[in-house]
């Protein structure tokens, strides 16, 4: 006799606990996760749940976080009555991003409470549920977990905002229709972040499907220590300078190719190396040693500044190993590879950077950031380059024609002030019908 569909997942979920926990084990040991906190992913709380209504936001990375935050900005400012809001990741980085990002009361007037999320265990995401007894849930971007999405459905309304798919995913969820179509049509709204994705969504079984528009631009240019924009300009001094963000490592590879072709047309260039990941810092600094460059830690500067001295007619790499940081280099440098396009990985925040007036490129890799990216090459504010050699070209042009930069620069900034306010004005309008039932309702307060 076959098991029913609910008690296979429990097997399954049973069999993948020990899995699990050993996940969680590594991720303390690798200092993903911090120790205090690890239990948070095996839905354990380590904070108390607030009286009355309460809204769960769920954001994987820092990136999602950022969204995440906006829309709770928003909602505080349109919604008086809500006062709580859970907001979960899987990041360290964002977790820590967010307790220092909620304490501005200026921002945020309501509660914002920081938690890891469950993993996909059925019996841990019951455990999360019981605890936090969330009346909405709302999940950013991506990331279709089966238990963690299917549960929270049974609990409350499930909203996805932000939504987003590549075509790849998209023909891997379809060879599985009987697990996407129970996943999708678990979501009672979908707000995708334009309308090529609405299609996408509804064809795996979401019934309602709206966009809004990239939340992201409604992400304003951070305000910045100048004293710290002064001491990085001193390092800069008259050299020129271009940067490449959120880099991975064969990538990585084609910038330093397209870097050592810079420099030998202009000898005091210094390329600005962000990677994705700044823990892999030492092997690209090992790896520059080897290589002939010439690597400036941005964590060490104050302790290199000898070395630098010396160093500044070599091929330097300035690699920024800190976290946060990025904001600082976007207000200096105006010139801007944006990394994860040169491998298949679909592209990272295009609209940061545009936000601070840099001029853009980018690998054909774009399926994450398309919509931007074609809007903004509308306006002459990016470019898409295809390998090393395309890169120092497009480089090299922006150094020489220094009008044409700050045009383009110009009108990647115009954009992102032009269509700020319309993305948020529309997800609002559209989970609305949502918040104004759960706040209708008495019957959800928890006392």
């Amino acid at each position: 006799m076959m098991m029913a569909p609910v008690m296979q997942v429990m097997f399954l979920s049973l069999l993948l606990t020990p899995f699990l926990y050993s996940l969680v084990f590594f991720a303390v040991i690798l200092k993903l996760v911090p120790w205090r906190r690890s239990l948070e992913c095996a839905g354990f709380p380590t904070k108390s749940r607030p009286k009355g209504k309460l809204i769960w936001i769920h954001a994987v990375n820092l990136g999602e976080s950022k969204v995440a935050l906006i829309t709770i900005r928003a909602l505080f400012q349109k919604f008086p009555w809500i006062k709580n809001i859970l907001l979960t990741c899987t990041d360290r980085n964002a977790a820590s991003w967010i307790e220092k990002e909620a304490k501005d009361k200026k921002k945020y007037r309501g509660q914002i409470l920081q938690q890891y999320a469950p993993l996909d265990s059925i019996f841990w995401v019951r455990r999360f549920l019981r605890y936090w007894k969330p009346n909405l849930a709302i999940r950013i971007e991506s990331e279709f977990w089966p238990n963690l999405i299917i549960e929270t459905a049974k609990t409350c309304p499930l909203l996805m905002l932000q939504a987003r798919m590549s075509k790849k995913s998209f023909v891997r969820w379809r060879r599985f229709s009987f697990l996407s179509e129970r996943i999708f049509s678990s979501f009672s709204l979908v707000v995708c972040q334009d309308d090529s994705y609405i299609g996408i969504f509804r064809s795996l079984g979401s019934p309602s499907c709206v966009s809004s528009g990239n939340l992201k631009l409604a992400q304003a240019a951070t305000s910045l220590d100048r004293k710290r924009i002064f001491s990085l300009k001193k390092i800069l001094g008259s050299h020129t300078a271009w940067l490449a963000t959120s880099t991975h490592p064969k990538e990585e590879q084609e910038i330093l190719l397209a870097h050592q072709i810079l420099c030998q047309k202009f000898p005091h260039t210094i390329l600005f190396l962000a990677p994705r990941y700044p823990k892999r810092s030492p092997k690209i600094r090992s790896f520059l040693f080897q290589n002939g460059f010439q690597p400036i830690l941005h964590s060490a500067y104050q302790q290199e500044k000898e070395l630098w001295e010396k160093t500044r007619d070599q091929k330097i790499v300035y690699l920024i190993d800190t976290f946060g940081d990025l904001p600082l280099f976007y207000d200096l440098i105006k010139i801007v590879f944006v990394g994860g396009s040169l491998v298949p990985l679909g592209g990272h925040n295009i609209i940061e950077p545009a936000s601070y007036g840099c001029s853009l490129l980018h690998g054909p890799y774009q399926s994450n950031i398309s919509s931007s990216a074609s809007s903004l090459a509308q306006v002459g504010a990016s470019k898409q380059i295809q390998d090393s050699h395309d890169l120092a070209k497009e480089v090299s042009h922006l150094f020489q024609d220094e009008k044409y930069c700050k045009k383009s620069g110009a009108s990647a900034k115009k954009y992102v002030e032009k269509n700020r306010r319309q993305p948020v004005k529309e997800m609002t309008k559209a989970i609305e019908p949502f918040l104004k039932r759960i706040n209708s309702d008495t019957m959800l307060d928890i006392q």
